[in-house]
């Protein structure tokens, strides 16, 4: 019995999590007067090419905004090779939505607001992301995590227990 309790010690030692990066999308921008530029890339740097770019109005900004459960898109683009990209400023200050989404499931959103005269927006990054790129809660991530584990210990307990069972049929 010592030696399986061994044995599962040692693969939950090789199977705890370790740091690793994710491959969720980043999104940097720069707003000027005349326009809103940026870069999508990965989280290892590789960039997110011809990624969907919008800019939509939300909360009192752009044309139409007078309802509040729309959100009219302002403008649209594509990302280059390099994942840069450039979007005409909105005359209207407000705030604003940024989306990122290469049509793969990696998905980010920013908020964006631009002042009247401003010439420099700010972005606060909202960071939305599907549910199966990052669970709800730290909660969450730990149960998940040790119900892997306890699968894996009884993986490895009905294996030893057959591999024992062989043992003593020959």
């Amino acid at each position: 019995m010592s030696r399986r309790l061994a044995v599962s010690a040692a693969l939950a030692v090789f199977i705890l999590p370790s740091p690793a990066s994710a491959h969720g999308p980043r999104l940097t921008t720069t707003a000027g007067d005349e326009a809103i530029a940026g870069q999508a890339s990965f989280a290892d740097g590789t960039p997110m090419v011809a990624a969907r770019i919008e800019l939509l109005a939300v909360q009192g900004a752009g044309p139409g905004a007078g309802d509040a459960r729309r959100s009219p898109v302002t403008a649209t683009t594509r990302t280059d090779a390099d994942g840069r990209f450039a979007l005409p400023t909105p005359l209207e200050p407000g705030e604003y939505r940024l989306t990122v989404d290469d049509g793969l499931g990696h998905r980010r959103e920013a908020r964006l607001t631009l002042e009247q005269g401003a010439a420099v927006a700010h972005l606060r990054d909202d960071d939305i992301a599907p549910p199966h790129e990052h669970p709800d809660s730290p909660l969450q991530r730990w149960v998940s995590g040790l119900g892997y584990l306890l699968g894996l210990s009884g993986a490895a307990a009905w294996w030893l227990a057959r591999r024992e069972g062989r043992r003593g049929q020959g």
